[in-house]
């Protein structure tokens, strides 16, 4: 995908997403105990797989971005929880962690590519 990207001029950035026993006790309750047989408060601090993406990317010249330490600062911080208590997708704090954490690369390849669009 990354290269036919670039062979055809379009931006291309590959987005690590955690998964929420990597993030916090307090993430995914409900599934990570019913569906992974996880105690409730149990983690899973393993950060294997994004770095073995992270090394494919770099061997390969992929932009990435891995938002695991991100989601961990913002789950220390307390709050809203970032991902629904049942399936594990992303609650609208986890959807705007994720926003805050793009939108400078989106940005930068809206420029690259037309301009400053504030003028």
């Amino acid at each position: 995908m990354a290269e036919f990207c670039k062979s055809n001029g379009i931006g291309f950035v590959a987005v690590i997403l955690p998964w929420p026993p990597q993030v916090s006790p307090a993430e995914w309750g409900i599934g990570k105990t019913m569906f992974y047989g996880y105690d409730k408060d149990e983690t899973d601090p393993d950060d294997r797989y994004q770095q073995r993406l992270m090394q494919f990317s770099a061997t390969h010249g992929i932009t990435t971005i891995d938002l695991l330490e991100r989601f961990r600062s913002e789950a220390a911080a307390g709050g809203a929880p970032l991902f629904l208590p049942y399936d594990g997708h992303f609650a609208a704090r986890g959807h705007d962690v994720v926003a805050r954490a793009l939108r400078p690369r989106i940005e930068t390849m809206i420029r690259s590519r037309i301009g400053d669009p504030r003028g």
